[in-house]
């Protein structure tokens, strides 16, 4: 699983270009901008802490961003999983500004906020014990090879500064800023020297967790009380982003009437958008009635150009093809 924006965060992208209210003031518009800023700034934090991870030789690590994966009737989700013939380890990333003070007696993260406020947060540590709770039992439960799993709490922003009482320094061990990566690394390679697995075993445990790994694709538009009706439907322009752009009669080429791009794929982007906001599933009919695609041969073709199946009537686009497609450059929303 290589490093992706967050699935949600495109949905949210989606929402605002096709919400109908330009307006910035918009009710519903700034907490969306609020919740996207913090995926994005999340998502640079792991794109850092994936820089540093460069540096571990490829021949000996895996490294497997977002791993969410089921157990039972619910899931476990972790940043990045690195597994070794060694040990395995759980990366969990803060992107948190200010100064964080680790207290042990209550189990809390505080942060002290530039205006000089305090605010409370649970103790990450507790997350990554589950986290390796979880994974010990999945790897139980499918018969695989287990290792030592070590786990490290990552501070991806280099000017946080983190503290905490002389009885609890013990937790530097794996609450480390993203420089320090490398040199764990280096320190868990010396105090496990010997080979537990093969290397067609750690082949199978990375097969078993990208085929059971499942994205999680949220109903944004009941998290944010949106109707299908309160989102534009069309083509958007992949310049400027307008919604909606006309299709040239008899042909298959989008021009925008604002900034005059012309696209033969502009659809593509359509359809990852109906993905992301309401269904990988639908018919002929739904999808030429969002893009506004009058005849069902033209539709028909157009999905072709498109690794999607069918099954009867239904069309089902995976999520790595949506991902594809996806508009993930907009303009800054934020």
């Amino acid at each position: 699983m290589e490093l992706m924006k967050p699935l949600t965060a495109l949905q949210l992208m989606v929402m605002l270009n096709r919400s109908p209210a330009k307006d910035p003031q918009h009710a519903k518009h700034p907490l969306i901008k609020t919740r996207l800023k913090k995926l994005i700034t999340g998502y640079k934090g792991e794109v850092s802490v994936e820089y540093q991870l460069r540096y571990l030789p490829s021949d000996q690590f895996v490294i497997l961003h977002d791993v969410r994966i089921p157990i039972g009737d619910k899931y476990f989700q972790i940043d990045f999983l690195v597994l070794s013939r060694y040990f395995y380890t759980i990366i969990e990333v803060k992107n948190i500004f200010g100064e964080l003070y680790f207290d042990p007696v209550f189990n809390q993260l505080i942060r002290k906020n530039q205006d000089g406020s305090k605010s409370g947060i649970l103790d990450p540590t507790i997350q990554v014990e589950t986290q390796k709770k979880q994974l010990e039992k999945w790897l139980n439960k499918n018969k695989l090879p287990i290792a030592p799993i070590k786990y490290l709490i990552t501070i991806s922003n280099p000017k946080t500064i983190l503290s905490t009482s002389i009885n609890n320094h013990h937790i530097s061990n794996w609450i480390i800023h993203k420089h320090s990566l490398p040199e764990n690394f280096e320190q868990f390679t010396a105090n496990y020297p010997n080979a537990i697995l093969t290397h067609n075993e750690i082949k199978k445990v990375t097969r078993k967790l990208r085929k059971q790994n499942e994205p999680l694709l949220s109903d944004v538009l009941q998290m944010y009380n949106f109707k299908p009706s309160d989102i534009l439907t069309g083509v958007s322009c992949p310049n400027c982003y307008l919604v909606p752009i006309p299709r040239q009669k008899n042909r298959t080429r989008w021009i925008c009437p604002v900034c005059k791009t012309e696209s033969l794929s502009a659809y593509l982007s359509a359809i990852a958008d109906y993905g992301l906001l309401f269904n990988q599933s639908f018919t002929n009919r739904q999808i030429r009635a969002f893009l506004g695609v009058d005849s069902r041969t033209t539709m028909y073709k157009l999905l072709q150009r498109m690794n999607v199946s069918l099954n009867g009537r239904t069309y089902t686009l995976p999520l790595k093809e949506i991902y594809h497609h996806a508009n993930k450059d907009f303009p800054d929303v934020l």
